[in-house]
């Protein structure tokens, strides 16, 4: 457990030095997503491709910017995914 704590703390010192940070969370995945969104300010939330490919099968082929971007791209091409919940 220590090398593990060591690690996280090594990680994020590591993007303080790069102007980020490292932020834990728990809870709901959407709702926690969304808090953080909102507290922090941020103008938009991107998922790794290679996640929606696995997850979001309907839209594993999609190239590199639309898998990112689903609910900017032509209804007619969203192949289902709803426009965005919540506006940040």
């Amino acid at each position: 457990m220590r090398f593990l704590l060591e690690a996280v703390d090594d990680l994020r010192s590591s993007l303080r030095k790069r102007g980020g940070d490292l932020v834990i969370r728990r809870g709901d995945t959407v709702g926690e997503v969304i808090g953080l969104a909102l507290d922090t300010g941020a103008e938009g939330v991107f998922c790794a491709g290679d996640y929606v490919r696995r997850y979001v099968p309907e839209l594993a082929d999609l190239d590199a910017v639309a898998i990112r971007r689903p609910w900017t791209l032509p209804e007619s091409q969203r192949r289902g995914y709803p426009a965005p919940i919540v506006e940040i």
